[in-house]
């Protein structure tokens, strides 16, 4: 693996999150840390921000935003990659919709977040952001990444379309079945396998931008006990909704009695599960249920999201091309 050595240093682009907070009033509040300032050993080249939030209150046209200034970055040139602060809360959902809105792009682009704020020394925020570099210098690909260390753990380099949703309480952060790309050891990148996220050539597009939320169709639902889906059917069928339906940690969800995901009437499109043991509930599932294996559920949510206005050969073929990695 031949390393680009980051000769043209890296641009950031700042979007909030926990690590460009401070206490403000009792609360912490994004924005208030210069980032740029933080970390003098890291060449960043020059520094942005197209919007600051908590992740917890982005909206797609944050995403549109965020994607966009990446794009302008990269059609300007000067840096050997890009790094992206974002808040842990919701950074499996702008992993995924960033790596497939910039598939194809051709140098890499890492986000970082932090589980505290930066003048806590408890905060991984430094590890992540020097990890993001290293990763960056050893590597001469594209792609969108993630870099994150858990407690205990090394800084992990996750395929960005691969991520699974942040854990409660903690903030775990991991990749579908634990497919990662590498981790940091030494000081240095190890790669583990899959480091360089394949992008089809034939969905990369110029500008993919997601929708006005008012306008999405797409509704993402996670299973548990006491789910009423006859209900949840009628407001999907009087609404125009399809379903994005997660799965337990087995890859089931409920199909016995009449309260199961059979009531469901409207198209439903059920992730998170891998290859391997299959339940007996998985038999009875009925037709109008597709399950789409091997993929995490944000990933396969904003496949949806996107491709709600295609047709439906071209929208079958999307939604099972492996865009940007986030197949495994």
């Amino acid at each position: 693996m031949q390393s680009n050595g980051c000769k043209n240093g890296i641009a950031l682009i700042e979007t909030g999150g926990t690590i460009s907070t401070a206490e403000e009033n009792g609360y912490l509040a994004a924005g208030r840390v210069l980032l740029k300032d933080k970390f003098p050993t890291v060449p960043f080249v020059r520094s942005l921000r197209p919007v600051t939030v908590l992740s917890e209150n982005e909206k797609f046209d944050d995403i549109n935003r965020i994607c966009a200034c990446v794009r302008e970055q990269v059609e300007n040139g000067g840096s050997d990659g890009i790094i992206v602060t974002h808040g842990t809360d919701s950074l499996a959902f702008f992993a995924a919709a960033s790596s497939l809105m910039l598939c194809g792009i051709n140098i890499p682009v890492v986000i970082v977040s932090a589980d505290l704020p930066l003048d806590d020394e408890r905060s991984n925020g430094r590890d992540n952001m020097l990890g993001a570099y290293e990763f960056i210098k050893s590597v001469p690909c594209g792609g969108i990444y993630v870099a994150y260390k858990n407690a205990g753990e090394n800084v992990k380099i996750h395929c960005g379309a691969r991520l699974n949703l942040s854990r409660g309480f903690d903030g775990y952060v991991s990749s579908a079945a634990g497919k990662i790309a590498g981790e940091i050891v030494g000081g240095k990148f190890k790669p583990c396998g899959n480091v360089f996220t394949c992008s089809a050539a034939e969905w990369k597009e110029s500008e993919w931008t997601l929708p006005d939320e008012s306008e999405n169709k797409t509704l993402y639902i996670t299973p548990y006990v006491g789910l009423d889906y006859k209900s949840l059917n009628d407001y999907a069928r009087e609404n125009g909704f399809e379903i994005m339906h997660d799965s337990f940690h087995s890859g089931t969800v409920k199909t016995a009695g009449e309260n199961s995901v059979n009531a469901l009437s409207v198209p439903v499109f059920l992730a998170g599960k891998a290859d391997g043991n299959s339940y007996e509930s998985e038999k009875y599932l009925n037709g109008n249920i597709r399950a789409y294996k091997n993929i995490a559920p944000a990933a396969l949510y904003f496949k949806l999201v996107l491709s709600r206005g295609f047709d439906g050969k071209k929208r079958e073929n999307y939604l099972k091309a492996d865009v940007s990695g986030e197949y495994f």
